[in-house]
């Protein structure tokens, strides 16, 4: 009878092993995995660092040329100001002068102003439009 309960005994315990052994296994492949997922997760979030970097380095420059470009845009507020302000003197100016009258009597003086102050508006637009001086 002793040596049936041995028997037993070691047949329970060859599956007490058996079973040990099964979840050892398992508790190592989850170990393995979960490892594999914390280097993953570490990987990822590296490169959302870096992205989120690269972000914040685009919108301070997007910012830099917003305030530029505002800046030139006041600019140009002021001297568009100051070229009304020209052109208004200038239309009270001709208003007052009967140009028609004028170049009748003296047509090459006539000539001679409006093609240099042609020249000259032309260079100004010249200036106002070049991509060079925004």
């Amino acid at each position: 009878m002793m040596g049936y309960i041995s028997g037993g005994l070691g047949i329970a315990l060859l599956i007490m092993c058996g079973i040990f052994k099964v979840y050892f296994d398992r508790s190592q492949e989850q170990i393995t995995d979960l490892t594999t997922q914390l280097e993953t997760s570490k990987q990822n979030q590296l490169k959302l660092e870096d992205e989120i970097k690269e972000q914040n380095d685009n919108l301070e420059k997007t910012i830099a040329n917003h305030e530029m470009i505002v800046g030139q845009m006041e600019k140009m507020t002021v001297q568009n100001q100051e070229f009304q302000a020209e052109a208004d003197r200038l239309k009270k100016k001709f208003s007052e002068h009967d140009l028609q009258h004028l170049a009748l009597r003296r047509p090459d003086s006539i000539n001679r102003l409006i093609n240099a102050a042609t020249q000259k508006v032309a260079k100004e637009f010249s200036a106002l439009t070049d991509p060079n001086t925004l």
